[in-house]
């Protein structure tokens, strides 16, 4: 649970969302909290509401969500991530970045949050920032090994294709390294590009991959 109180009622409610989440039955696990007593009203029910329909893509609802559930005096940093993940679909990244820093703010060893924000410092073409962002995010003794991915990717983007290579090969399969390390030679050459991120949520965060030739950046944001 967060540190919301909640009554017995509603965290019964919330554990059998999550096992449900975990078990992989996510539309019910939401079906469950939207039909829920109180499910408009207590914070911990909305703001659980808006993560999960960020999960499953719905994105708008999330975005109406999210912001109800949060309590002014105790700050939510998943809440805080996650509506930064759904502002992202609609490119408002000044907006993004606002609620991610407000994120970082209060867990700032979240590497979720660096990649959320670095990635949208590149989508404003401030690749610079992104890549220290990025070099913090996957340095961290709690990364994911995927952040490095999301680095080499930067790396790649900035010109450095020795290093985005390196980090690659240190960090992917045989196969999937050397796709991603043709496409990070096609950027050299200006053969290749970036498609935009999708806001997933509430899960580790998702790497860049090469699908169709073309990686795929995904904002995400950790349990």
């Amino acid at each position: 649970m967060t540190d919301i109180d909640v009554s017995p009622e509603v965290a019964s409610t919330i554990r059998q969302a999550r096992a449900l989440r975990q078990s992989g039955k996510k539309a019910e696990a939401l079906e469950l909290l939207d039909k829920s007593a109180g499910a408009n009203k207590d914070m911990a029910l909305i703001g659980e509401r808006g993560l999960l329909a960020l999960e499953l893509g719905q994105v708008e609802k999330a975005e109406q969500l999210l912001p109800r559930g949060q309590d002014p005096k105790r700050l939510d940093w998943r809440l805080l991530s996650g509506y930064g993940a759904a502002l992202s679909a609609n490119g408002m990244q000044k907006d993004v970045q606002t609620q991610f820093s407000k994120a970082l703010a209060h867990a700032p060893d979240q590497t979720s949050i660096l990649n959320n924000l670095a990635l949208s410092y590149a989508l404003e073409g401030r690749r610079d920032e992104a890549e220290k962002i990025l070099r913090q995010a996957a340095s961290s003794q709690t990364g994911d090994p995927r952040a490095k991915q999301n680095l080499a990717l930067i790396l790649g983007l900035n010109g450095k294709i020795n290093k985005a290579r390196a980090l690659t090969e240190s960090t992917l399969p045989p196969e999937k390294a050397k796709a991603n390390i043709a496409y990070f030679e096609r950027l050299g050459t200006g053969g290749a590009a970036v498609s935009r991120p999708q806001p997933v949520a509430p899960q580790p965060i998702e790497a860049a991959s090469v699908v169709e030739d073309k990686p795929i950046m995904q904002l995400g944001i950790a349990d």
